[in-house]
């Protein structure tokens, strides 16, 4: 029989566990099949939520998420959570989701403060509606459900003062208790920056697949041999490659991330903005309108399928006939700037795979790494980036990467096939494109369609010449496991929840001797959802004054606070004379100090660190 991690004897991964289940058996979203099940997911009763708004370039989406109550029952929980084995674990249902287009940056431009205030709200309130209708049956305590908006791409592309306006609306919305009836804080709503949104990603894919928790545990650094995945995923702005580094050789964009007070993991993550779908074939079109000549109105697009044509409005400006844009994304001259329009058309019979694939290549722009090939002896990627040398990993490609793998039959292939199914998709008549559309799983819209041969010679580009895999290397495509749809609000969800203070049950706050209900019959007014001693998940003792702030469970006691970023608010003194004996365990166990435990105590200028 097979033992279980001691994490998995946890009744916060045994829910998940649970969950994750059911949704595998019902498989909402596969790349050879597209299963539909009605069936209503109705929300567990003993269950928390936490609400992960993603405003994206491409649009908002809003995703539900439910964990176990952070309640600490009984000595051995708290043992566990002292030796990094307690952990919350988000899972979600594939109903459990809203999305709005266009993206929040949309707003950013209403000239009126008042008519921007108006129209955000009115944007944002149907994702408001949907969570309340959601948890409907739980409105008494949706004050304690964190609530959370984070922007990536296509805020991080506006100029700093029109991004901290929008933001700064959101935050003064979401603080409204009309508006939002759920827990937030300013922090909650916030721009994420890109190496943020890869490292999130990176863990979002490594928990799916369930390695990171059983290699997790201890204290100090993950150390190989260990099995994890790499990541690559590309949104509408930006697109971001996170993979773990065994032995720490990175000389920039390292981060340790940590969940809980469990191990921590090396991380090289990276985003590069202006190159998701988007962005790049924004940057594609602006040079392609730049190099023609006063009287062309006109301009050949060889990315375009053949017979086509596509209007092009753009802001984007470019220097001395490179592929630099004029400014970085702060700079307000950029708004300034006259738009770009013409008619990009490709009046051949059919598309041009190479003379498109020679475009796509300047986009990377591979003459910008001479410097970093001088300095860190060619372990660069492209747009002149330091990247360590690739480990021995299987890589996963998500979000707009995978959608473009789906629209070419492919999921677990070669990058040469890549490239093959590239080309094939770019020297298609138009009418030959049209027909092989309406056999996908998921046709694109016509719109789309026009930009499928930039996109498919683009992904190839940037996983094949940019990350430098070679041809005969396998990635597999995946948007869904085990019912998890993968992305950065997942990894950002599993991070946040475990940030959140952990709370007593009153059966061990009884035993350590501190104030309870004297109408308590097991769990009752001590903990956020109340639970008998039969485990029954009985919700007739809800704390309806039960909040995610950091203050005592008990007043005017001194209380006591890990260096974790998981609290755990209860009373000092019974606290400590509990688990003395089993820290004096943990610190005797790990006393032996290491350089892998000093590296980690003291980040260089090109480090980051998350802890969860």
């Amino acid at each position: 029989m097979k033992l279980k991690h001691r994490i998995e004897a946890d009744d916060s991964w045994q829910f998940h566990n649970e969950r994750q289940q059911q949704q595998s058996r019902h498989g909402h979203r596969a790349l050879k099949s597209n299963q539909n099940n009605n069936e209503p997911k109705m929300p567990q009763d003993h269950t928390q939520h936490g609400i992960m708004i993603d405003a994206g370039s491409q649009g908002t989406r809003l995703h539900l998420y439910e964990f176990e109550p952070r309640i600490l029952r009984d000595r051995l929980q708290v043992e566990r959570l002292v030796q990094g084995q307690t952990l919350s674990f988000p899972t979600t249902d594939s109903r459990w989701t809203h999305r709005l287009k266009p993206g929040l940056d949309y707003f950013a431009f209403v000239a009126d403060v008042d008519d921007m205030q108006r129209e955000v709200r009115n944007y944002l309130e149907p994702l408001l509606d949907f969570a309340k209708e959601t948890l409907q049956e739980k409105q008494e305590h949706w004050k304690d459900f964190p609530i959370y908006l984070k922007a990536t791409g296509g805020l991080r592309t506006l100029p700093a003062e029109y991004r901290l306006q929008l933001m700064e609306i959101v935050r003064k919305l979401f603080q409204d208790t009309d508006f939002n009836p759920f827990f937030f804080e300013t922090e909650h709503a916030r721009v994420i920056s890109g190496e943020e949104e890869a490292i999130y990603g990176w863990a979002a894919v490594n928990f799916a697949k369930g390695v990171l928790l059983e290699q997790s545990t201890g204290s100090g650094e993950a150390i190989p041999p260990n099995k994890t995945y790499g990541m690559l995923e590309m949104g509408g702005a930006s697109a971001q490659i996170a993979f773990y580094e065994p032995h720490g050789d990175v000389m920039a964009n390292l981060f340790k991330l940590q969940i809980g007070a469990a191990r921590h993991w090396n991380v090289y993550a990276h985003s590069f903005l202006y190159f998701g779908v988007n962005g790049a074939y924004e940057r594609l079109n602006a040079r392609l309108v730049a190099n023609r000549s006063d009287d062309e109105y006109f301009v050949y697009n060889p990315c375009l399928p053949g017979a086509s044509q596509y209007v092009s409005t753009s802001r984007v400006h470019f220097v001395n006939n490179t592929m630099v844009p004029v400014s970085d994304p702060d700079h307000p001259f950029v708004l300034q700037a006259p738009l770009l329009s013409s008619i990009l058309r490709n009046d051949h019979v059919r598309g041009d795979s190479q003379a498109c694939r020679d475009m796509v290549h300047k986009l990377l722009r591979l003459e910008a790494n001479t410097w970093c090939n001088f300095a860190h002896d060619w372990d660069c990627s492209f747009a002149g980036i330091y990247q360590p040398k690739l480990p021995d990993l299987d890589f996963i490609v998500t979000s707009n990467f995978y959608s473009i793998f789906e629209f070419l039959g492919l999921e677990t292939t070669t990058l040469a096939e890549l490239r093959n199914q590239a080309t094939r998709i770019c020297d298609m008549t138009y009418p030959e494109l049209q027909k092989y559309n309406i056999k996908r799983i998921k046709p694109l819209a016509p719109t789309d369609l026009l930009q499928s041969c930039f996109q498919a010679t683009l992904a190839a580009a940037m996983i094949i010449e940019g990350v430098r895999f070679p041809l005969n290397k396998t990635v597999t495509a995946i948007d869904v496991i085990n019912g998890q749809k993968l992305g950065w609000p997942l990894g950002s969800m599993l991070y946040e929840i475990n940030t959140l203070p952990w709370k007593f049950g009153c059966k061990l706050e009884k035993r350590l001797g501190t104030k309870h209900s004297e109408n308590d019959d097991g769990w009752g007014d001590c903990t956020t959802f109340a639970q008998d001693e039969a485990n029954t998940r009985d919700t007739k003792h809800f704390n309806s004054h039960s909040t995610y702030t950091h203050a005592s469970l008990v007043s005017n006691v001194p209380t006591f606070e890990f260096w974790m970023h998981s609290k755990v608010e209860i009373p000092l003194m019974p606290f400590l004379v509990m688990i003395g004996a089993s820290l004096l365990m943990v610190v005797r166990r790990h006393h032996k100090p290491s350089s892998s435990h000093r590296r980690s105590t003291s980040l260089g200028p090109s480090y980051g660190s998350m802890t969860m």
